[in-house]
């Protein structure tokens, strides 16, 4: 008994560090983060690079709270708006797409744009914005590694907590009589 719950705890914790690695390592290769801007001398706007997104993608706006007010829009409102022979904060609202999630803490901004559209977005400012964007291009699948983190990350712990008891264990105690039986079939 000790023997098979030992068994069962080191391969409960190995196949427990594996599926936690997959679910961590390949939940990142979804994430793409930049923190590029160009000046755009037409209009005089910092742009970001143009974000192709899928209609299950989300853009991850993160900036400290005195960086620049920054706007999301997709391609042709950008367009309609680059076009505009003065391009101002206050007609820029109009063209732009409001965050999903709107929060800030500790002087940290973060704001989440979802592509309900499939296309082409950019992200835009009148001044050099200090702020990081990331698109997750999959958020399904990016549920899917969660999950097998949080999966991988239990079952860890199960099978340590296993492999403890294991071995905290003592060797099941022979029946007397069974010792004797096995000591006269040695010295036979």
């Amino acid at each position: 008994m000790r023997k098979r719950v030992l068994k069962i705890g080191l391969i409960m914790l190995v196949v427990g560090i594996v599926v936690s690695a997959v679910g961590l390592f390949a939940g990142d290769s979804l994430i793409h983060t930049y923190t590029d801007f160009t000046l755009d001398s037409a209009s005089g706007l910092y742009v970001s690079q143009p974000l192709n997104l899928s209609s299950s993608a989300a853009v991850t706006v993160i900036g400290i709270s005195s960086s620049p007010k920054f706007y999301f829009m997709n391609q042709t409102s950008y367009d309609n708006y680059a076009n505009v022979t003065s391009p101002s904060s206050s007609n820029i609202s109009s063209h732009s797409l409001s965050p999903s999630v709107d929060e800030s803490i500790a002087g940290t901004d973060e704001q989440i744009f979802d592509a309900h559209v499939p296309g082409t977005y950019y992200l835009i400012s009148f001044s050099a914005p200090n702020i990081s964007y990331s698109i997750d291009s999959n958020l399904l699948q990016a549920a899917i590694y969660g999950f097998l983190l949080v999966i991988g990350i239990l079952m860890a712990i199960a099978g340590f907590v296993l492999t403890i008891v294991g071995l905290a264990m003592r060797p099941k105690m022979q029946n007397p009589d069974d010792l004797m039986a096995q000591y006269e079939k040695k010295n036979q």
